[in-house]
């Protein structure tokens, strides 16, 4: 797989009429605050949400209709893609912009840039293999502090779409 790395998310609500901006520096980045409940773990979500993800957010947080905007690098590419709902917009380098309109649009493209190579059977026979949507390139990588102590690799929801999966995404 290639190297991917984070480099700034823009957050703007609809609901609430504000924004925020985080940057993200090239090695590790700690996220702390003086309180509890004020959005640490919804600022990790958040990163991968706007890659397609289903994270577990409290109902405060899904209902303020934001968009997101992340940059990174995929090493010498720097990217931004943009989330509203299900549809999501990648910019690369100097290229045009490309929308994707679902989810499972977007796998096989980010699938490609990432170099994961995974492939699952789809619970609908004739489907046969298909590229699984980004939740499960981020797996290794995110563990849910309520969901994923219980219960090992579910700290996405929505990943019923397969059947079987661990032992190939882990291998």
């Amino acid at each position: 797989m290639r190297n991917l790395q984070f480099k700034q998310l823009l957050l703007i609500s609809d609901t609430q009429k504000s924004g925020n901006q985080f940057k993200f520096e090239k090695g590790y980045n700690l996220i702390t605050a003086d309180d509890n409940s004020v959005g640490k773990s919804t600022l990790a979500k958040l990163l991968l949400w706007t890659f397609g993800c289903e994270p577990d957010f409290d109902t405060t947080w899904e209902s303020n209709y934001c968009r997101t905007l992340v940059n990174f690098s995929i090493e010498e590419d720097e990217i931004s893609i943009l989330r509203y709902g299900s549809v999501i917009y990648w910019k690369e380098n100097e290229s045009e912009l490309i929308k994707f309109s679902s989810i499972g649009d977007f796998a096989k493209h980010f699938a490609n840039k990432v170099n994961f190579k995974v492939l699952l059977p789809s619970r609908v026979e004739e489907k046969g293999l298909e590229t699984p949507p980004p939740a499960y390139y981020f797996l290794p990588f995110y563990i849910d502090q309520k969901k994923s102590w219980s219960n090992a690799w579910d700290s996405f929801n929505s990943l019923q779409h397969f059947a079987n999966w661990k032992q190939t995404v882990i291998k």
